[in-house]
Order: structure tokens, then C-alpha cells, then sequence
């Protein structure tokens, strides 16, 4: 039986080292959270704000679809989300429906990435309503989490 010379084991090893890292480095990649908070402006179904340290406009969509459950006790949502960042890519467009309870304002919803350099991608938001957000006018608000690939699959 042959073995492998010292020369060539460090060769070996070496390309294991940069293929493990290779397979490594998307998955990382893939695990993005962006915190946002928004209001409705100019008024429902539209909506404006903005995502992690990023300025106002930075986030904007609209409620596609919204119907109370007949015990009134969710609301049943569909919306598009849109993060436009300073940095490419990180700015998408998601498609996402899910669940608000009425009592606690708490929202969750799923969906997928429609645009951008990740689409076809999990997403997972979470919310909660507000009656005051920092940066936002006066008045209703909400501010949550989107997490993408990966990460959307894990919850709060």
C-alpha cells in the first residue's frame, strides 16, 4: 500500500480546508435578520419605514389582502414587503401571509423572497402593533424582525 507523502498530505488537507469553508461560507451568508419598523403612510394599504440603521424609505410595501377570522380574534394578512439598503444585496422583495392577534397585536407570517439576489428564498417575519415607535409619526406602528434562508425557520 502507498502513502501519501508529507508534501502531499498538507496538499490534501489544505484543499479539504478550503472546500469545508467554501460549503461553510453560504450557509452563513444565508442566516440575514433585518429589524424594521413601519406605519402606514400616506394611509392603509400602504406602507413606509424603515430597516436596521438604514433611513426612512429604506422600507416600503403593502397589505395585499386582510380578513378578520369570524371570531374576530386574528387577522388573516397577506403583504409584500420591500428593503431597499445602501449595500445590493440586501435589498428584496418578499411575498408573505400569516396571522395578527387582535388582542396582543403579535404577528407572524411566511412567505418567500420574490426579488432581489436571494429569491426563491424562506422568509419568517415577526411584528408587533404599536402605538409609538421610535422614528416613526405619532400613532400606529409596528416593528419586527425579517429573517431569511435559514433563519426563518427559528422564531423569537
Amino acid at each position: 500500500m502507498h502513502s501519501l507523502r508529507f508534501p502531499t498530505r498538507f496538499l490534501v488537507v489544505g484543499m479539504v480546508v478550503v472546500l469545508l469553508g467554501t460549503l461553510a461560507g453560504p450557509a452563513q451568508a444565508r442566516d440575514e435578520r433585518v429589524t424594521f419598523t413601519k406605519w402606514f403612510s400616506p394611509g392603509f394599504p400602504n406602507m413606509l419605514g424603515f430597516v436596521d440603521d438604514e433611513p426612512v424609505g429604506s422600507f416600503n410595501g403593502q397589505v395585499l389582502d386582510l380578513v378578520p377570522t369570524p371570531d374576530n380574534r386574528f387577522i388573516l394578512l397577506e403583504a409584500q414587503y420591500n428593503v431597499t439598503s445602501g449595500n445590493p444585496s440586501r435589498s428584496f422583495s418578499a411575498v408573505i401571509a400569516g396571522e395578527q392577534s387582535v388582542q396582543s397585536g403579535k404577528a407572524v407570517l411566511t412567505g418567500s423572497v420574490v426579488s432581489g439576489p436571494r429569491t426563491g428564498e424562506p422568509v419568517n417575519v415577526q411584528f408587533t402593533q404599536r402605538t409609538d415607535c421610535p422614528g416613526a409619526p405619532k400613532g400606529v406602528c409596528f416593528q419586527g424582525t425579517i429573517r431569511i434562508g435559514d433563519a426563518a425557520t427559528e422564531n423569537d
